[in-house]
């Protein structure tokens, strides 16, 4: 090494082989299987398969798309701790955020489940009213017809 200079990034090819080694260790760990994870990224499994034998260099966009998939951040896919590392501060936090977002949607779809019921029973207080008429209605002899 070069004194003053930073350690050498590995070339194209050695890179995109570390990449779709962390890409699959990190599917396998996580019990996702190449269809699902190409699935999630839009693309076909063959095309996941060939990003974690190194032979395809994926898109920003894709990359993005399977650090989604994969459940973490864009940067801890690309340059992130090592697997079985402790988690940073900066992954916690991501996480914690995550689970208070998640949290916000579940308040959100109680809600929504409580004023469907409510919905549900008005609904069904109309439909027994409407049923009580027209059997007083037949009963009177006086039959709707349709």
């Amino acid at each position: 090494m070069v004194r003053g200079r930073e350690p050498e990034e590995p070339e194209g090819d050695e890179f995109m082989r570390e990449f779709g080694a962390r890409v699959r260790q990190l599917r396998d760990e996580r019990g996702i299987t190449q269809r699902e994870l190409a699935t999630i990224a839009g693309v076909s499994p063959g095309f996941i398969y060939l990003i974690e034998s190194g032979k395809q260099n994926p898109s920003l966009t894709l990359i993005r798309k399977l650090a989604a998939g994969l459940h973490m951040s864009l940067e801890d896919l690309v340059a992130g701790s090592e697997v079985g590392e402790e988690p940073t501060e900066r992954s916690v936090g991501q996480l914690s955020r995550a689970v208070e977002r998640l949290l916000e949607r579940i308040d959100m779809f109680n809600a929504l489940a409580i004023e469907v019921k409510a919905e549900q029973q008005r609904l069904l207080k109309a439909h027994e009213h409407l049923l009580d008429y027209l059997e007083r209605r037949a009963a009177r002899g006086k039959v709707i017809k349709k």
